[in-house]
């Protein structure tokens, strides 16, 4: 839960971040890139890239560097808080891909 006296992250835009698209070894990915400047690498937890680290992304940029955003589980853009019930089902959804792929990753590897 959020305490009401600690101010969150500002929401960010993910229309205002470049979409690249990342393949390696056949796995496809999109990242998303926005500013000038030394690169910082914004990794998300889950369910993904949300609006509120997109804010994060955008406050590194503000600092002069390049926010890089891999997506790497989950619906970019969507804000899983404010969907109630099927907030908690989509962060759940997430977390079983997530999981599922790592096992047949596991599996694949000599």
């Amino acid at each position: 839960m959020i305490s009401p006296s600690k101010p969150r992250t500002p929401e960010g835009d993910l229309a205002t971040f470049a979409l690249e698209r990342f393949t390696h070894r056949g796995v496809a990915h999109d990242v998303y890139r926005k500013g000038k400047g030394p690169a910082v690498l914004v990794l998300t937890k889950m369910p993904g890239i949300s609006p509120h680290v997109l804010g994060f992304a955008d406050r590194v940029v503000a600092l002069g560097c390049t926010a890089v955003l891999p997506s790497l589980f989950g619906t970019d853009g969507r804000d899983p808080l404010r969907a109630g019930v099927s907030g908690a089902l989509y962060g759940l959804s997430s977390m079983v891909s997530a999981c599922i792929s790592k096992e047949f990753t596991v599996f694949a590897t000599p």
